[in-house]
Order: structure tokens, then C-alpha cells, then sequence
């Protein structure tokens, strides 16, 4: 929300998504997901109980 807030010369109707979907928690679980998915395509999946657990904690 930091982030988002020091973010200077974003359009108003942007703001207000972004700022919808950091404040609704199923769009938090995607975003934190899709992060996740992303984080292991890059460093590759070293434990596949690791990857488990981490989804787990989303949902």
C-alpha cells in the first residue's frame, strides 16, 4: 500500500483498482500466488513439499 501511495502521476481510476484489489482479500491470495508462481519459474522449484506449503499458507 506504501508502494502504491508514493507512486506519483497514476491515474485516478488506476489508483482505485489497484487499490480495490491490495484490499480484497481474494485478490490479495492471487496476487500473492501469482508472485509465488513467479518466484519459482525464476529460482526453479527446489522442494516440491516447499511449493506445497507456501500455497498452502494463501489459502
Amino acid at each position: 500500500m506504501e508502494v502504491l501511495e508514493g507512486m506519483e502521476d497514476v491515474d485516478d481510476i488506476a489508483y482505485l483498482k489497484a487499490l480495490e484489489k491490495f484490499t480484497n482479500s481474494d485478490w490479495r491470495r492471487i496476487i500473492a500466488l501469482a508472485l509465488l508462481m513467479e518466484h519459482i519459474s525464476v529460482h526453479g522449484l527446489l522442494n516440491q513439499n516447499k511449493f506445497h506449503t507456501e500455497v498452502e499458507k494463501l489459502v
